[in-house]
């Protein structure tokens, strides 16, 4: 007798079945894993606010970040070639900025993360005055 080689499936019946349970909590959960997750998050977002810190001394630019995971960057203010300020959404809302000191070697850059923008560019101008002047920037007043 001849038996057919493929079964047919329903596959709306499947697809509708996994829609229905992806909504619930899986037993023995007390929720969403989000939840579980977040005093962690918050635990690594304090570490990582803590680590935070720059310097700037004796001709030098020494940045530190991270959480896990430590960081530390020096530069020589006279490798400097360039400076960028960034900001995301969040940034803009707290008054903080990314300033990234450009170079030629290395990792291209050394980046301040998470500076308030005004000592951001007093940093940028004590390290390398002659340089932000040819564009015409002029060392804010301090506040």
């Amino acid at each position: 007798m001849w038996e057919p080689c493929a079964v047919s499936r329903d596959w709306s019946a499947d697809r509708r079945r996994a829609t229905a349970q992806r909504g619930r909590p899986r037993p023995g959960s007390d929720g969403p894993d989000g939840l579980r997750l977040l005093p962690a998050a918050i635990a690594l977002g304090e570490d990582r606010a803590r680590s935070l810190g720059h310097l700037a001394s004796e001709g030098f630019l020494v940045s530190r970040s991270g959480s896990l995971a430590r960081h530390r960057e020096v530069l020589g203010a006279e490798h400097v070639i360039g400076w960028t300020v960034r900001d995301t959404w969040f940034q803009r809302r707290s008054g903080l900025v990314t300033l990234e000191a450009t170079t030629a070697g290395g990792s291209q850059r050394v980046q301040v993360l998470d500076v308030p923008e005004h000592d951001g560019l007093v940093l940028a101008a004590a390290l390398t005055p002659d340089l932000l002047a040819e564009v015409g920037y002029r060392t804010p007043p301090s506040q």
